[in-house]
């Protein structure tokens, strides 16, 4: 008895010994992220490699790290995200979308980014318009086919009242720069997160004016429920915050600070919006 007793003992002190192998190479768990490669700076192709890169890119690579992930990005459209989630064929997605109700009843989100509209000029015309209002009575262009026509319209009327801004309906943002540049508006109204990516390609010919107009915030979707996924994102979130590698991401892929959400990520308990 005091024999098997013995033997009994020594078995269990090997266990973790015998078993380390084991541990020590099992497979990190595989996530599959849904990317649309068509929102520079945050996800995009290298014109030249055709690799995928961008703020979204990055920052889902580091999170990988934090949790131990082994990870795949999966291009499909950017209409495709929440059903793709829904459906299992992605884990879950960034590129940049807005976290609303509507959505929300499709997947959960943890949001990562603070978005919003915002104001270009010519920049030999900034110290004539120095503040948003001075706007008022302008042309001003927008993307046509986006939601900015209509902020355009409400800030307006909210702010310029008998004297509304003009608005000029662009075939995208393109064509919004053309009439910047041509003299046929005066302004135009880009996404926030997109701002300093434009100016720096414009060589600086464009400067923003100050102040988000209608901020949101851009999320992190995964399946609805999904609560370990979710702690795993929230928790790595906070610890790139901590560790100071998620102001260098925005620094990398000139996003001004004021799209990041440094201070809420930083809690203990970054909430999920369901």
């Amino acid at each position: 008895m005091r024999y098997r007793d013995r033997a009994f003992g020594m078995i269990r002190a090997l266990l973790p010994v015998l078993l380390w192998p084991v541990m020590a190479t099992a497979a990190p768990r595989q996530v599959v992220i849904g990317v649309y490669p068509s929102y520079p700076p945050l996800d995009m192709r290298d014109p030249e490699t055709g690799q995928l890169e961008g703020f979204d890119i990055d920052l889902a690579t580091a999170l990988a790290r934090q949790n131990g992930w082994a990870l795949t990005f999966r291009e499909i459209s950017f209409e495709e995200l929440l059903p793709a989630v829904q459906t299992g064929r992605v884990d879950l997605f960034f590129n940049g979308m807005i976290d609303n109700a509507v959505r929300r009843e499709s997947v959960d989100f943890v949001d990562y980014l603070r978005e919003g509209s915002r104001f270009l000029v010519p920049t030999r015309d900034a110290a004539i318009f120095r503040t948003q209002r001075d706007l008022c009575g302008k042309y001003v262009a927008a993307n046509r086919t986006t939601s900015q026509p209509a902020q355009i319209q409400q800030w307006s009327a909210e702010n310029c009242s008998g004297n509304e801004i003009r608005f000029y309906p662009a075939e995208n943002d393109s064509d919004a720069m053309i009439q910047l540049y041509e003299g046929r508006v005066q302004a135009m109204m880009v996404d926030s997160i997109v701002t300093q990516y434009v100016i720096r390609r414009e060589k600086g010919r464009i400067t923003a004016m100050e102040g988000l107009i209608f901020p949101q915030k851009f999320g992190i979707g995964f399946h609805k429920g999904n609560t370990e996924l979710a702690e795993q994102i929230r928790s790595g979130l906070r610890e790139l915050v901590l560790n100071g590698n998620y102001k260098e991401l925005l620094d990398k892929w000139g996003l001004p600070q004021e799209n990041g959400l440094d201070e809420e990520l930083r809690q203990s308990s970054v909430p999920v919006s369901q």
